[in-house]
């Protein structure tokens, strides 16, 4: 972030944020963050909007603080691309899951109607057993 002589940010440094609630939800949405308006040792809140959210008005709080790094960084590519191929590798397993999840409830909703047959069947077994035994009493009885 470039900084005056002060350490204060001279020009917006936008950031990104992706919103996730958990792997069932997956990503709710995007928020734009500008790290300038965090000054060093401040704290403060921010109200974010979602943008890209299936729910209206969505919106994030964020609350940061700034503080100064003792050495700048240096960017590493290698770490970039490990972050990136993290997040696709959680975005795959994010949709094996997704479908592991709809195969299982397809698979459940079959066995629960193959079952629900079956206790349908027996009734009308058991119904006509009933009625079978009293025409036979009946007619054991007229003898």
């Amino acid at each position: 972030m470039d900084v005056d002589e002060s350490g204060k940010p001279i020009k917006p440094k936008m950031s990104l944020l992706s919103v996730a609630s958990d792997k069932a939800r997956g990503i709710l949405g995007k928020a734009e963050l500008d790290l300038s308006l965090y000054g060093e040792d401040t704290f403060n809140i921010q109200k974010l909007p979602l943008k890209d959210c299936a729910y209206e008005d969505a919106y994030i709080e964020v609350g940061l603080k700034g503080v100064q790094a003792a050495k700048k960084p240096a960017a590493t590519p290698k770490g970039d691309a490990v972050n990136n191929e993290s997040m696709l590798v959680l975005l795959t397993d994010l949709e094996t899951l997704k479908k592991d999840k709809k195969k299982l409830a397809s698979e459940y909703e079959v066995k629960v109607s193959n079952l629900n047959e079956k206790v349908n069947n027996l009734q009308t077994q058991l119904e006509n057993t009933k009625t079978e035994l009293a025409y036979t009493s009946k007619k054991t009885r007229q003898f």
